[in-house]
């Protein structure tokens, strides 16, 4: 499950804007069909991240409540915006941080009952404020997760520490990064010891200097061939997401993920009633089976993202439990940041990506 977030957000901005329209009369139109707002049989309707929701999960709902679930999946950004922009199509999707903030932004996300999710306070602490939804009042945390150095052991016999090596001239040509505008900069400003938020000038252009350095050294860019190229031996250093590299290191132990001293970006994803939801009723009833501790930990098992979830996070293997890899230290999260969007900061990195991303100009 190598999972891309690639889309810039003045792109996500022209496409959720015009999502789920219309879904408001849609959803007036079937309300007197059911109890719940729309036909008794229909199954609930998930668009989820690929590798989400396993069919044992989904089966264990179905048999306690009776209510059936369809599960749609995507893999990358571009597939979310294309699957949510049917008017009424979904009850539950799973957008990521930049997407849920931008669908927040743009009312086409309904607000949840807190009073139907009697398991909400399972949510670890530091995850109920998230900055694109204070108090949770649209959004539950489902996973969370980190960019970090994806670590091909047998071509990089020393493990690193630091960003710094993505500049190390022992492994020229051998270097990837993320094809993303904003997790793109986190290897430079870490290693500047910048905000991954910061709009200054003047840092952002350090910032960029250093990728200009770092381009003449790289491999290429990419968000989804990454562990592929380093199982290959192609490569020996990526930036990528735990994850996926987590889950690669099952069939390869030659991968290592390894966070940076310097911190990181985290992100999250999460359950929303996109408006024009149906059925909200059962929606929250399998939100709320989502948050029960076991499932929870399942989720980190099968997928080996973190799941938010403090009492999840009790149930797991020690293996699993105990791993920076997927629980940072709380020393390491400190260093480390959500990535906030808005029109100008996601334009000020876009427009620099660009420009390292054109074609190079030969030296007279």
């Amino acid at each position: 499950m190598v999972r891309s977030r690639k889309i810039t957000v003045l792109a996500m901005i022209r496409r959720l804007a015009t999502c789920i329209v219309g879904s408001t009369s849609v959803a007036l139109l079937l309300s007197s069909c059911s109890p719940d707002g729309g036909r008794s049989d229909r199954p609930l309707t998930v668009l989820t991240w690929e590798g989400y929701l396993s069919t044992e999960v989904i089966s264990l709902f179905t048999s306690e409540t009776g209510i059936e679930v369809a599960v749609e999946e995507f893999s990358s950004e571009e597939d979310f915006e294309d699957a949510v922009s049917g008017a009424g199509r979904y009850d539950l999707i799973f957008p990521s941080d930049l997407a849920a903030q931008q669908l927040i932004d743009n009312g086409k996300l309904l607000p949840l009952d807190h009073k139907l999710l009697t398991n909400l306070g399972n949510i670890d602490a530091q995850f109920r404020n998230p900055p694109f939804d204070p108090g949770n009042r649209f959004c539950v945390p489902y996973s969370f997760g980190a960019t970090g150095l994806v670590i091909n052991t047998s071509l990089v016999q020393e493990l690193p520490v630091s960003w710094n090596i993505l500049w190390d001239d022992r492994y020229q040509g051998k270097v990837l990064i993320l094809d993303e505008p904003r997790s793109g900069f986190v290897p430079a400003l870490k290693r500047l010891g910048l905000s991954l938020n910061t709009a200054e000038p003047g840092e952002v252009e350090q910032a960029f200097g250093l990728l200009e350095q770092l381009r003449l050294r790289l491999k290429g860019f990419t968000s989804t061939k990454y562990i592929e190229l380093l199982t290959k031996n192609e490569a020996a250093i990526a930036v990528g997401y735990n994850g996926d590299a987590l889950k690669a290191r099952e069939d390869s132990r030659l991968i290592k993920f390894i966070i940076p001293t310097e911190g990181t970006e985290l992100f999250i994803d999460s359950v929303c009633l996109p408006r024009g939801s149906t059925r909200t009723a059962h929606a929250h009833r399998f939100i709320d089976f989502l948050l029960r501790p076991k499932i929870a930990a399942k989720f980190t098992e099968v997928t080996h993202f973190g799941t938010p979830n403090s009492s999840g996070q009790e149930l797991l293997p020690p293996e699993l439990r105990n791993d920076p890899s997927i629980f940072p230290s709380q020393d390491l999260l400190k260093r480390s940041e959500f990535l906030k969007h808005s029109v100008e900061l996601d334009s000020i990195y876009e427009e620099r990506w660009k420009r390292l991303k054109s074609p190079l100009r030969p030296k007279n």
